[in-house]
């Protein structure tokens, strides 16, 4: 009997370990694939101290911040707009818009507020995907970064939330 439970035991281990080996697999055939699918459309952006990848499309829009970084670029479907400073929207004067959620998120190793929310804009309704990362602290000043990205398409809403997902900071 101790025989047959053994035999058991070890065919029951090996099915587990087989069933591990292949989810891991299918996960990093997976991760690959959309890497790989970001990789031929999208390129890499350096903007502010970070970079991003982002459809090849897009090409910059002249911007100055008076004390901040500031960078905007647009294609036919989305335009990005990068604030880094001491005075970055933090987006909680946006909470009464139209549609607005909240989510947070960790995005290169630091915490992130995701937003969505529809605005209306010189164009018309646009829907917005906001992302606020604060850096660093001075009293009561925060030096943040805020990125809203404008699509008129609700579905675009994804692809913001892919943009900010490629995020690096420079050390």
């Amino acid at each position: 009997m101790n025989e047959q439970n053994e035999h058991l035991n070890t065919k029951t281990m090996k099915s587990k370990r087989s069933f591990l080996i292949l989810f891991l697999l299918t996960l990093s055939i997976s991760s690959f694939a959309q890497t790989d699918n970001l990789s031929k459309d999208w390129i890499k952006f350096e903007k502010c101290g970070f970079t991003f990848s982002a459809p090849k499309t897009l090409k910059d829009l002249t911007e100055r911040g008076i004390d901040s970084c500031a960078e905007s670029l647009q294609d036919k479907n989305i335009i990005i707009h990068i604030d880094l400073g001491w005075y970055s929207d933090n987006f909680e004067g946006k909470k009464s818009y139209p549609n607005f959620t909240e989510e947070n998120l960790l995005i290169n190793g630091r915490k992130a507020k995701f937003v969505t929310y529809v605005d209306d804009f010189e164009e018309g309704q646009s829907n917005v995907a906001g992302l606020y990362i604060k850096l660093k602290s001075k009293g009561v000043m925060t030096y943040a970064v805020d990125i809203k990205i404008i699509v008129s398409d609700k579905k675009d809403l994804k692809t913001a939330k892919q943009i900010f997902r490629t995020i690096k900071f420079q050390k």
